[in-house]
């Protein structure tokens, strides 16, 4: 609109005096009938500098995009300052959503129609989206942030595939049943995994660490029968978690009694226990210890009552009264032949079963090697033999 043209409009003068009173609505609707686009995204602007929320800054800010015609002067002069305004309000969000990361690319692409390539350029960059910032600069000619662009693009590829090949070990070992070298591979990848990823990882080896097994015992399910194999001592027996035999009835103390091994000679010791501990019907001293030889009773508190057997370097112990009735435990410093064609050992309290004889082993369904640490839920199959860790 020319000068002239200016005086004689009514819109246009009533435009003026709208903006020079603060109220941009009125003036934006005025310039609007004007045919004053470009003063129309300003009003619009003007309306984000006093919006009261974020969203409602946003929301005048892309409608102030609407009126700015890229192909006018003044347009064009407008849309930078609305990129420049989106991104600042994208920096004020914290970029911490797919909604905020598209604020930014709405940026760019403002500052790329209005040919600011350097502004695009540090949109992409903030939002790491590196080989496009590296576009944007080449365009703007800016070399020195094209080549600092380039380089952590570089690094920023190496560490990906550093994380790929951890995260890649990690799933081969935990297959094959290496599970000490899955948990280190995996715990690389946390370690070194970007913001984004991280989480991911991250369950991954809490899943892991929650299924390992390294107190000396464990669990396993073969035939239809369920027996605790244990290969640390002393051998813990009580109401605690953490020991080697949990019982559950009431008045057995956490950690009640242990069998010591001594050579090849085993003995119960009690641990002070509030209701005691018999062998052969006969109360061990607090703190005493008597020795396991042959076969026998133990009492464990008022209610619990188990068998003993002893075999060499091979101790057995069954549960014959109490809540645990039927549980079957077998301890020992050597490793326990399961089956007839697998070995079971402990290596620094971690299950590792062997096959025997070069029998083909299959771990959770799918072949593995000659050995398999074991986890909680496993199951291995060995010919017709099959074992589930519970």
């Amino acid at each position: 609109m020319t000068f002239f043209k200016r005086m004689f409009s009514a819109d246009f003068r009533r435009a003026v005096a709208a903006e020079a009173a603060g109220d941009y609505s009125e003036a934006a609707r005025a310039y609007a009938l004007a045919g004053e686009h470009a003063k129309v995204a300003e009003m619009h602007l003007l309306r984000a500098e006093r919006a009261s929320s974020p969203e409602a800054r946003l929301q005048e800010l892309r409608a102030a995009v609407r009126w700015a015609d890229p192909e006018d002067p003044d347009g064009k002069a407008a849309r930078r300052r609305i990129a420049r305004a989106l991104f600042l309000w994208a920096k004020n969000a914290g970029v911490v959503s797919d909604g905020d990361r598209q604020v930014v690319r709405e940026a760019a692409a403002l500052f790329a129609e209005a040919g600011d390539h350097s502004g695009a350029g540090e949109c992409h960059e903030f939002i790491g989206d590196e080989l496009q910032a590296a576009e944007s600069y080449q365009r703007a000619g800016d070399l020195e942030r094209l080549e600092a662009v380039l380089q952590r693009e570089e690094v920023r590829r190496r560490h990906k595939h550093r994380v790929t090949d951890a995260f890649e070990e990690y799933r081969l070992q935990l297959a094959g049943g290496e599970r000490d070298q899955a948990l280190a591979a995996i715990r690389v990848a946390v370690e070194e995994a970007g913001d984004g990823d991280k989480s991911g990882y991250r369950r991954q080896l809490e899943q892991l660490e929650a299924r390992l097994l390294a107190d000396g015992k464990v669990t396993l399910r073969s035939g239809g029968k369920d027996v605790v194999y244990a290969g640390t001592f002393p051998l813990s027996l009580g109401r605690e978690s953490i020991c080697h035999v949990v019982l559950r009835d009431a008045g057995i103390s956490r950690r009640h009694c242990e069998v010591v091994l001594s050579g090849a000679s085993f003995a119960l010791r009690d641990l002070h226990s509030k209701n005691g501990s018999t062998l052969g019907g006969v109360p061990i001293a607090p703190g005493g210890t008597l020795p396991l030889d042959g076969e026998g009773e133990l009492g464990v508190g008022e209610h619990c009552g188990m068998r003993f057997r002893t075999r060499g370097d091979l101790l057995e112990l069954e549960v014959t009264r109490g809540l645990d009735r039927g549980m079957h435990i077998l301890a020992s410093a050597k490793p326990f032949p399961i089956g007839g064609v697998t070995e079971l050992g402990f290596t620094d309290g971690r299950p590792r079963l062997s096959v025997r004889g070069g029998h083909g082993l299959h771990l959770n369904g799918v072949h593995a090697g000659g050995g398999v640490q074991l986890l909680h839920g496993d199951v291995v199959e060995v010919g017709a033999v099959k074992i589930e860790v519970l």
